[in-house]
C-alpha cells in the first residue's frame, strides 16, 4: 500500500500525523487544567468544612513547593537542549541553526511538512 505516492499522499499523511499530535496536545492540556482546578476547589471545600487542618495544609504546601523546586531544577537541562550554539543563551541564532537542520527535510517533503503544520493547527483547534 503506497498512499504516499506524490505530494497529495505526503500531505495527507502529514495532515493525519499533525492532527493527531494537535488533538492529543489539546486533550492533555484540558485534562491538566481540569485536574488542577478540581484539586483546588476540593481542597478549599475540605478546609472550609473542617476536614483539613492547618498542619495538613502546611504539609501539602511543602509537597507542592518540593515539586516546583524539582521542576525548576530540570529546566536548565531543557534550556541546554535548546541552546544549539552553546553560548548559554537562547537567541535567534539558535532558532536559525535549528531551522537550518530542519529545512532540508521540509524542502524535500514539502507536502508532508505543509500537511503536518495544517493538521497540527486543525487538531489543536478541534481538540
Amino acid at each position: 500500500l503506497q498512499i504516499t505516492k506524490g505530494r497529495g499522499g505526503e500531505a495527507a499523511v502529514g495532515f493525519g500525523c499533525g492532527f493527531a499530535a494537535g488533538f492529543a496536545c489539546k486533550q492533555v492540556q484540558a485534562m491538566a487544567t481540569k485536574a488542577v482546578f478540581a484539586a483546588g476547589i476540593l481542597t478549599a471545600g475540605a478546609y472550609y468544612k473542617g476536614y483539613l487542618k492547618d498542619e495538613q495544609l502546611d504539609h501539602f504546601k511543602s509537597k507542592v513547593e518540593g515539586a516546583v523546586e524539582d521542576a525548576t531544577a530540570m529546566l536548565p537541562r531543557f534550556l541546554k537542549l535548546a541552546d544549539i550554539d552553546g553560548d548559554d543563551k537562547i537567541t535567534a541564532a539558535d532558532g536559525k541553526m535549528a531551522l537550518s537542520k530542519v529545512a532540508p527535510f521540509a524542502q524535500k517533503h514539502a507536502g508532508f511538512s505543509g500537511g503536518l503544520a495544517g493538521g497540527l493547527l486543525a487538531g489543536y483547534q478541534i481538540g
